[in-house]
């Protein structure tokens, strides 16, 4: 049982649901095997499956905070933001220093325009998540795209001293530095 339980990412999605499927009928608790399905079923874009067997795995260990990380991952994917809100915030009352849930809730506040909270969740992303840069470009992005280009420099700098080969960083550095340049060109 042990082999089967390990999502094989070679096999077609549809052969792996099929998989699952079995093992689950004859195993109906054993939380890795919806876990292993819906993978299969993100990988076919069935983020309603997918989601339906992340919550059963959830039911099975509900302090799990990655089954409620991919439940609200697939509610994001399905446009429900305030659900996928709720599971975020259900996980940081298990771990209030999840990095990457942090993360998650401030681009879902940068996409509903509530920029005052996705500053303050992209704020509380890099304190918890200070060795990686994703958090200082994620933020540099949002500032960059409301008009904020000094905050996104410094974020794109902080960024840099973690990795300074990020070419996600560098790029949008270079993007802002065009776009400072065109601007200064049309003032002349």
């Amino acid at each position: 049982m042990e082999e089967v339980i390990i999502y094989n990412a070679t096999i077609r999605p549809e052969d792996e649901i099929k998989r699952y499927t079995k093992f689950i009928k004859e195993h109906p608790n054993t939380k890795e095997l919806y876990e292993g399905r819906a993978l299969a079923y993100i990988t076919n874009k069935e983020y309603e499956k997918a989601l339906d067997d992340f919550q059963k795995a959830s039911k099975l260990d509900p302090q799990n905070t990655h089954y409620l990380f991919c439940c609200a991952d697939c509610l994001g994917k399905l446009g429900k933001w305030d659900d996928a809100l709720k599971e975020y915030k259900k996980i940081l009352k298990i771990d209030n220093k999840y990095a990457t849930c942090y993360l998650n809730i401030a681009d879902i506040f940068f996409q509903k325009h509530s920029n005052q909270s996705a500053k303050k969740y992209y704020t509380k992303a890099i304190e918890f998540g200070k060795n990686d840069g994703i958090y200082y470009y994620r933020r540099a992005y949002f500032y960059y795209s409301i008009g904020k280009t000094d905050k996104a420099l410094t974020d794109c700098d902080d960024g840099l001293k973690i990795n300074p080969k990020d070419n996600c960083i560098l790029s949008l550095k270079d993007q802002i530095f065009k776009e400072l340049r065109r601007k200064k060109k049309e003032v002349l």
